[in-house]
Protein backbone atom coordinates (compact mmCIF):
# COMPACT_ATOMS: atom_id res chain seq x y z
CA UNK A 1 0.00 0.00 0.00
CA UNK A 2 1.72 3.34 -1.15
CA UNK A 3 2.14 5.79 2.10
CA UNK A 4 2.02 9.22 2.21
CA UNK A 5 5.50 10.10 0.46
CA UNK A 6 5.29 11.47 -3.04
CA UNK A 7 8.98 10.11 -4.08
CA UNK A 8 8.61 6.41 -2.32
CA UNK A 9 5.36 5.83 -4.98
CA UNK A 10 6.69 7.13 -8.00
CA UNK A 11 9.78 5.18 -8.07
CA UNK A 12 7.48 2.26 -8.17
CA UNK A 13 6.73 3.11 -12.11
CA UNK A 14 8.57 1.30 -14.68
CA UNK A 15 10.18 3.67 -16.76
CA UNK A 16 12.56 2.25 -19.62
CA UNK A 17 14.87 4.74 -21.13
CA UNK A 18 14.44 3.40 -24.45
CA UNK A 19 10.63 2.88 -24.85
CA UNK A 20 9.09 5.79 -27.61
CA UNK A 21 5.95 8.56 -26.66
CA UNK A 22 6.91 7.93 -22.87
CA UNK A 23 3.48 8.17 -21.12
CA UNK A 24 3.18 10.64 -18.09
CA UNK A 25 3.90 8.26 -14.99
CA UNK A 26 6.97 7.46 -16.76
CA UNK A 27 7.81 10.33 -17.38
CA UNK A 28 7.46 11.62 -14.01
CA UNK A 29 9.66 8.24 -12.82
CA UNK A 30 12.39 9.47 -15.06
CA UNK A 31 12.22 12.83 -13.29
CA UNK A 32 12.05 11.43 -9.80
CA UNK A 33 15.37 9.40 -10.70
CA UNK A 34 17.45 12.08 -12.17
CA UNK A 35 16.47 14.34 -8.89
CA UNK A 36 17.79 11.02 -7.18
CA UNK A 37 20.96 10.62 -8.67
CA UNK A 38 21.57 14.43 -8.67
CA UNK A 39 21.14 14.24 -5.03
CA UNK A 40 23.67 11.73 -4.97
CA UNK A 41 26.42 13.54 -6.56
CA UNK A 42 26.03 16.49 -4.30
CA UNK A 43 24.20 18.99 -6.66
CA UNK A 44 22.69 22.10 -6.62
CA UNK A 45 19.83 21.12 -3.72
CA UNK A 46 17.43 23.93 -5.81
CA UNK A 47 18.27 22.38 -9.20
CA UNK A 48 17.40 18.79 -7.18
CA UNK A 49 14.07 20.21 -5.71
CA UNK A 50 13.24 21.56 -9.49
CA UNK A 51 13.64 17.93 -11.05
CA UNK A 52 11.42 16.22 -7.76
CA UNK A 53 8.77 19.42 -8.06
CA UNK A 54 8.43 18.32 -11.74
CA UNK A 55 7.84 14.82 -11.23
CA UNK A 56 5.18 15.57 -8.77
CA UNK A 57 3.76 17.77 -11.28
CA UNK A 58 3.98 15.18 -14.31
CA UNK A 59 2.29 12.82 -11.85
CA UNK A 60 -0.55 14.63 -11.49
CA UNK A 61 -0.68 16.20 -14.67
CA UNK A 62 -4.59 16.51 -16.01
CA UNK A 63 -4.07 17.75 -19.14
CA UNK A 64 -3.00 16.08 -22.43
CA UNK A 65 0.72 15.73 -22.27
CA UNK A 66 0.64 15.03 -26.88
CA UNK A 67 -1.12 18.59 -26.81
CA UNK A 68 0.99 20.03 -24.39
CA UNK A 69 4.00 19.20 -25.83
CA UNK A 70 2.97 19.72 -29.62
CA UNK A 71 1.94 23.23 -28.94
CA UNK A 72 5.33 24.09 -26.30
CA UNK A 73 2.63 25.16 -23.68
CA UNK A 74 4.52 22.80 -21.32
CA UNK A 75 6.75 25.78 -19.61
CA UNK A 76 3.40 27.14 -18.87
CA UNK A 77 3.03 25.15 -16.13
CA UNK A 78 3.71 26.28 -12.93
CA UNK A 79 7.23 24.77 -11.36
CA UNK A 80 7.98 24.19 -15.06
CA UNK A 81 10.68 26.05 -16.85
CA UNK A 82 11.68 26.20 -20.26
CA UNK A 83 14.67 23.62 -19.47
CA UNK A 84 12.44 21.32 -17.68
CA UNK A 85 10.26 21.20 -20.58
CA UNK A 86 12.36 21.05 -23.11
CA UNK A 87 13.63 17.79 -21.48
CA UNK A 88 10.30 16.78 -20.71
CA UNK A 89 8.93 17.24 -24.16
CA UNK A 90 12.45 14.82 -25.79
CA UNK A 91 11.54 12.05 -23.45
CA UNK A 92 8.31 11.82 -24.39
CA UNK A 93 8.73 12.05 -27.72
CA UNK A 94 12.11 9.91 -28.18
CA UNK A 95 12.22 8.23 -24.65
CA UNK A 96 16.01 9.06 -24.19
CA UNK A 97 17.07 12.37 -22.59
CA UNK A 98 20.75 12.76 -22.29
CA UNK A 99 21.27 13.92 -18.80
CA UNK A 100 19.84 11.17 -17.72
CA UNK A 101 21.86 8.17 -19.18
CA UNK A 102 25.29 10.61 -18.38
CA UNK A 103 23.71 10.65 -14.50
CA UNK A 104 23.54 6.75 -14.52
CA UNK A 105 26.52 6.05 -15.98
CA UNK A 106 28.47 8.24 -14.03
CA UNK A 107 27.22 6.39 -10.88
CA UNK A 108 27.32 2.92 -9.53
CA UNK A 109 23.94 1.23 -10.76
CA UNK A 110 23.41 -0.27 -7.13
CA UNK A 111 23.22 3.70 -5.82
CA UNK A 112 20.29 3.83 -7.52
CA UNK A 113 18.85 1.09 -6.40
CA UNK A 114 19.40 1.51 -2.55
CA UNK A 115 17.34 4.99 -2.62
CA UNK A 116 14.24 2.94 -3.43
CA UNK A 117 14.48 1.50 0.19
CA UNK A 118 11.52 2.89 2.21
CA UNK A 119 12.57 5.34 4.42
CA UNK A 120 16.48 5.37 2.72
CA UNK A 121 16.64 8.05 0.45
CA UNK A 122 19.60 9.52 -1.62
CA UNK A 123 21.54 11.23 1.71
CA UNK A 124 21.39 7.77 3.44
CA UNK A 125 22.79 6.06 0.74
CA UNK A 126 25.55 8.25 -0.47
CA UNK A 127 26.83 8.10 3.08
CA UNK A 128 26.39 4.24 3.41
CA UNK A 129 28.91 4.11 0.02
CA UNK A 130 31.03 6.60 1.09
CA UNK A 131 31.80 4.90 4.40
CA UNK A 132 31.57 1.11 3.65
CA UNK A 133 32.01 1.20 -0.12
CA UNK A 134 28.54 -0.97 -0.50
CA UNK A 135 26.28 -0.25 -3.62
CA UNK A 136 23.14 -2.47 -4.29
CA UNK A 137 20.67 -3.30 -2.01
CA UNK A 138 21.72 -7.07 -1.72
CA UNK A 139 25.30 -5.47 0.01
CA UNK A 140 23.28 -2.85 1.86
CA UNK A 141 21.34 -6.04 3.64
CA UNK A 142 24.82 -7.96 4.26
CA UNK A 143 26.28 -5.07 5.62
CA UNK A 144 23.66 -4.24 8.20
CA UNK A 145 23.06 -7.97 8.81
CA UNK A 146 27.56 -7.97 9.79
CA UNK A 147 26.56 -4.54 11.97
CA UNK A 148 28.51 -2.49 9.92
CA UNK A 149 25.29 -0.05 9.41
CA UNK A 150 24.56 0.30 13.37
CA UNK A 151 28.49 1.62 13.76
CA UNK A 152 28.10 4.55 11.07
CA UNK A 153 27.04 8.43 12.75
CA UNK A 154 23.76 8.84 12.45
CA UNK A 155 22.47 5.22 12.18
CA UNK A 156 22.34 2.96 15.25
CA UNK A 157 21.09 -0.42 16.00
CA UNK A 158 17.14 0.82 15.48
CA UNK A 159 17.94 2.31 12.63
CA UNK A 160 20.02 -1.09 11.24
CA UNK A 161 16.50 -3.03 12.24
CA UNK A 162 14.16 -0.36 10.89
CA UNK A 163 16.70 -1.13 7.66
CA UNK A 164 16.70 -4.82 7.07
CA UNK A 165 12.72 -4.19 8.09
CA UNK A 166 12.60 -1.95 4.74
CA UNK A 167 14.33 -4.06 2.73
CA UNK A 168 12.58 -7.13 3.55
CA UNK A 169 9.54 -4.62 2.70
CA UNK A 170 11.00 -3.51 -0.45
CA UNK A 171 11.17 -7.46 -1.79
CA UNK A 172 8.17 -8.44 -1.03
CA UNK A 173 5.87 -5.83 -2.33
CA UNK A 174 8.35 -4.84 -5.56
CA UNK A 175 7.34 -7.34 -7.83
CA UNK A 176 3.92 -6.33 -10.46
CA UNK A 177 0.73 -8.45 -9.56
CA UNK A 178 -2.41 -9.07 -11.99
CA UNK A 179 -4.76 -6.93 -12.70
CA UNK A 180 -7.93 -8.86 -11.13
CA UNK A 181 -5.77 -8.61 -7.09
CA UNK A 182 -5.07 -4.88 -7.81
CA UNK A 183 -8.58 -4.17 -8.26
CA UNK A 184 -9.70 -6.03 -5.25
CA UNK A 185 -7.25 -4.48 -3.25
CA UNK A 186 -8.18 -1.06 -4.29
CA UNK A 187 -11.83 -1.36 -4.24
CA UNK A 188 -11.22 -1.48 -0.71
CA UNK A 189 -9.42 1.84 -0.25
CA UNK A 190 -11.59 3.37 -2.59
CA UNK A 191 -14.80 2.64 -0.62
CA UNK A 192 -13.15 3.72 2.67
CA UNK A 193 -12.11 7.19 0.94
CA UNK A 194 -15.78 7.41 -0.70
CA UNK A 195 -17.52 7.00 2.42
CA UNK A 196 -15.10 9.86 4.05
CA UNK A 197 -17.88 12.73 4.71
CA UNK A 198 -14.81 15.52 3.98
CA UNK A 199 -14.02 13.41 0.48
CA UNK A 200 -15.48 15.10 -2.22
CA UNK A 201 -14.46 12.55 -5.02
CA UNK A 202 -11.75 9.37 -5.12
CA UNK A 203 -10.54 7.28 -7.86
CA UNK A 204 -8.19 5.65 -9.46
CA UNK A 205 -5.29 6.61 -10.89
CA UNK A 206 -1.93 5.62 -12.54
CA UNK A 207 -1.54 2.39 -13.96
CA UNK A 208 -4.41 0.11 -13.01
CA UNK A 209 -7.14 2.90 -13.94
CA UNK A 210 -5.15 2.47 -17.76
CA UNK A 211 -6.20 -0.95 -17.69
CA UNK A 212 -2.49 -2.71 -17.70
CA UNK A 213 -2.16 -6.32 -17.35
CA UNK A 214 0.02 -6.48 -13.98
CA UNK A 215 0.40 -3.82 -12.15
CA UNK A 216 3.33 -2.26 -9.68
CA UNK A 217 1.27 -0.40 -7.34
CA UNK A 218 -1.57 1.50 -6.61
CA UNK A 219 -2.41 5.25 -7.10
CA UNK A 220 -5.30 6.82 -5.76
CA UNK A 221 -6.47 10.96 -6.53
CA UNK A 222 -8.81 12.32 -4.20
CA UNK A 223 -10.40 15.65 -3.79
CA UNK A 224 -11.30 17.24 0.25
CA UNK A 225 -13.95 19.72 0.93
CA UNK A 226 -11.49 23.53 1.97
CA UNK A 227 -9.38 22.63 5.00
CA UNK A 228 -9.65 18.65 5.38
CA UNK A 229 -6.88 17.16 3.24
CA UNK A 230 -4.79 16.30 6.34
CA UNK A 231 -8.16 14.33 8.09
CA UNK A 232 -8.51 12.16 4.56
CA UNK A 233 -4.76 11.37 4.76
CA UNK A 234 -4.88 10.56 8.49
CA UNK A 235 -8.07 8.04 7.21
CA UNK A 236 -6.42 6.65 4.45
CA UNK A 237 -2.96 6.27 6.77
CA UNK A 238 -5.12 4.51 9.46
CA UNK A 239 -6.41 1.80 7.11
CA UNK A 240 -6.05 -1.34 9.02
CA UNK A 241 -4.25 -2.87 5.74
CA UNK A 242 -1.28 -0.37 6.16
CA UNK A 243 1.91 -1.95 7.51
CA UNK A 244 4.10 1.39 7.51
CA UNK A 245 4.43 4.64 6.69
CA UNK A 246 6.88 6.25 4.67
Amino acid sequence: MPGTNFHRAVRGADFKCYDSRVDKARIAAALEEIAALLELKGDNPFRVRAYYNAARIMAGLQGDLDELCAGGKLSELRGIGKDLAGKIAELHATGRLRLYEELKASLPAGLLEMTKIPGFGPKRAKLVHDKLKVAGVDALEAAAKAGRVAALAGFGEKSQAKLLESIAALRRFSGRHLQDAAQNAARTVLEVLRKHREVVRCDLAGSLRRGLETIGDLDFLASAKPGAAEAVMRAFTSMPSVARIV
